[in-house]
């Protein structure tokens, strides 16, 4: 049975990652996103300790607050372009996004996920992914490495905000598609939360994923394929936002 949570738009805190056998250090600050915006990484790090004159480090690799920054912060503009690019076709979408990197031992990211997100679209999902892929971070010291970055996106003082369902409004159509739900999430460990905007009469206007894990991300697109097919109820002349958690 498909499980509906109500998402309401709200910054997203980046949740700290504990490496193995060590204590970890994050700031952050998530900012209105436009093309100028810019907003401070979590940094997933191992912490040092200092016995007899050498250094000892979790399993995790390393990369500093400030190193993650001066790649994060300046690629701020592009991320929040995928945004301002879908507004201007869709002038309803708004809402906040947590990516999840894992940065390999060459500085390199070997994947970027989105854990938490209430922007509702995919294409603005991906387009982030792809941007945040071809980064280039400093090399981490001892190995993989892994951060989380949020950033809050609204379209100012012009845009109109779709407004916000609960999710009893939609709990009968997921309930209705749980088969089909269930087959592009088989084998695969979630929780996935689908957000979705209903267009006036009742069709689906945009979709997007956040997954709890990489191991996830491959049921993404059929998720979305899926919840583009449903109809649900008409919210009259103006669009309407709600999620729905699939465990």
């Amino acid at each position: 049975m498909a499980i509906l949570r109500f998402r309401s738009l709200v910054s997203v805190a980046a949740a700290a990652l504990s490496a193995c056998g060590s204590a970890q250090t994050s700031s952050t600050t998530t900012t209105s996103a436009t093309p100028t915006a810019s907003a401070a990484p979590v940094a997933e790090v191992a912490s040092e300790q200092t016995s007899g004159g050498m250094v000892l480090e979790g399993q995790m690799g390393y990369l500093s607050a400030a190193q993650l920054q001066s790649v994060l912060g300046p690629a701020a503009g592009a991320l929040s372009e995928c945004y301002t690019d879908r507004l201007a076709e869709d002038t309803f979408l708004s809402g906040a996004i947590e990516l999840k990197f894992r940065i390999g031992a060459d500085g390199t990211p070997l994947w970027v996920i989105p854990t938490s997100s209430t922007l509702g679209d995919r294409t603005i999902e991906q387009c982030m992914i792809q941007r945040a892929m071809a980064l280039r971070f400093p090399r981490p010291r001892g190995g993989e490495t892994e951060t989380t970055y949020p950033l809050t996106l609204d379209g100012g003082d012009d845009a109109r905000p779709a407004t916000d369902w609960p999710p009893s409004r939609i709990e009968h159509v997921a309930t209705q598609h749980h088969g089909a739900l269930e087959r592009c999430t088989h084998g695969m460990v979630g929780p996935f939360t689908v957000t979705l905007y209903a267009a006036p009469h009742g069709t689906v206007a945009s979709v997007g994923v956040s997954v709890a894990n990489q191991g996830a991300a491959a049921a993404i697109d059929c998720l979305v394929r899926e919840v583009r097919t449903w109809h649900v109820p008409d919210p009259g002349s103006w669009y309407a936002r709600s999620s729905v958690t699939v465990r």
